[in-house]
């Protein structure tokens, strides 16, 4: 039956399309003609499979296309290459797998630079390294290097895509970094882990975080955490203290490790990277790991430099002693260290 005799375009049978009618007559308004799209928060042209809406055109911010397996960050998509940093950057299921599995074989002695440590004898350069992602804008990713060594300060050296790394070949040394930051103090450890986190001030670009889980601070191994935003400390260039950090989070457990574990995602749904910070050593071993969010502590961190890790967003605190709470975060990004003998 005809269910708007006035208009010939309308008749069971006729094709339907995405204009708010029912021109088949069925009763369903634009079934099989509307569009599913898919957000895009990060701008890579691919979509999160998570969230979906089904419109009659693809809304702004959103695309067809929904193979993302991490919108946050513009870095990883399909078809992205695959880095040796521990994260799936190409989404296909799997970890540094084009990396580890290329199937080229080197030795030391095929390489084209071999840096040494700035702290010569007393040193361990490349205990930990670490993919930034694009800092300036050019298209090509920064170089982040661990250096143990002297004390156990920790130093931890930025190589700029088209800096002084970029040019050089043979033997040269660890110092010719853009930027070099060091720990505040003896045993402090800085850089033993070191994170990438996504945009935090705005600006598109990462962050890089570091954690001290020895500094001394008021009491002797309170731990800190460090973070430097691209637009801000990683702006530097030559030699920077870690307490120079945009923001800088100390632990508030006597003869605790903060920062003993450190590891980012986004763990409330906004699309905006969150970090969570582990003390393994907190109140008798029991462990806690605070969960700060980027639209909670992290938002307040990104115009002033003075946050407490108190007033945390979430904490998670272990029963028992010797829980360990938050030996998960501990071994993502952490480095193994190495002693003399």
């Amino acid at each position: 039956m005809d269910c708007d005799d006035d208009d010939a375009t309308v008749y069971p049978g006729a094709a339907e399309t995405c204009d708010g009618r029912d021109e088949d007559c069925d009763g369903a308004v634009d079934e099989g003609a509307s569009t599913v799209s898919y957000r895009d928060a990060d701008g890579d042209g691919v979509g999160d499979p998570n969230v979906a809406r089904e419109e009659c055109l693809v809304p702004e911010g959103y695309v067809q296309n929904s193979a993302d397996c991490d919108d946050s960050s513009a870095d990883i998509s399909p078809g992205a290459e695959e880095l040796c940093d521990e994260i799936d950057n190409d989404c296909d299921g799997r970890v540094d797998d084009d990396v580890l599995a290329s199937g080229v074989h080197r030795t030391l002695f095929d390489t084209d630079i071999e840096m040494v440590g700035a702290w010569a004898g007393n040193g361990y350069l490349g205990t930990g390294l670490l993919s930034l992602g694009d800092l300036d804008g050019d298209g090509v990713g920064e170089l982040v290097v661990y250096e143990e060594g002297r004390d156990d300060e920790g130093k931890v050296h930025l190589y700029r895509s088209g800096g002084a790394l970029w040019s050089a070949s043979g033997e040269i040394s660890a110092s010719i970094a853009d930027l070099s930051i060091s720990g505040e103090a003896p045993d402090d450890n800085l850089g033993e882990v070191m994170r990438r986190l996504a945009d935090l001030d705005g600006d598109g670009r990462p962050e890089l975080a570091l954690a001290a889980p020895g500094y001394n601070g008021a009491y002797r191994g309170t731990g800190a955490v460090y973070v430097f935003f691209s637009g801000g400390a990683l702006a530097n260039v030559g030699a920077l203290s870690a307490g120079s950090a945009d923001l800088v989070l100390y632990g508030e457990q006597p003869t605790g490790t903060f920062g003993s574990g450190l590891t980012s995602g986004d763990y409330d749904g906004d699309g905006l990277s969150d970090l969570a910070i582990s003390d393994l050593k907190a109140n008798n071993e029991a462990g806690i790991t605070y969960v700060l969010l980027s639209s909670g502590v992290l938002a307040t961190g990104a115009t002033s430099s003075a946050v407490s890790v108190a007033t945390a967003d979430m904490s998670f605190i272990g029963e028992n002693k010797n829980d360990q709470a938050g030996t998960g975060a501990r071994h993502a990004g952490r480095h193994r260290r190495r002693r003399p003998r």
